[in-house]
């Protein structure tokens, strides 16, 4: 398995500000430049 440097940032964007908010995005910025950034596919019952 590859090593994975530890993410300098880690941004977690949610569908809201309320309690029954959920993620729906991940980013990441690794030292050296590297990048990463993937959408949630939400689960059925986040209706938010």
């Amino acid at each position: 398995m590859p090593q994975v440097n530890e993410p300098l940032i880690v941004d977690v964007e949610a569908s809201g500000f309320v309690g029954d908010s959920y993620p729906i995005e991940i980013g990441l910025a690794l030292e050296g430049g590297s990048k990463f950034c993937t959408l949630i596919t939400p689960a059925p019952d986040w209706t938010h």
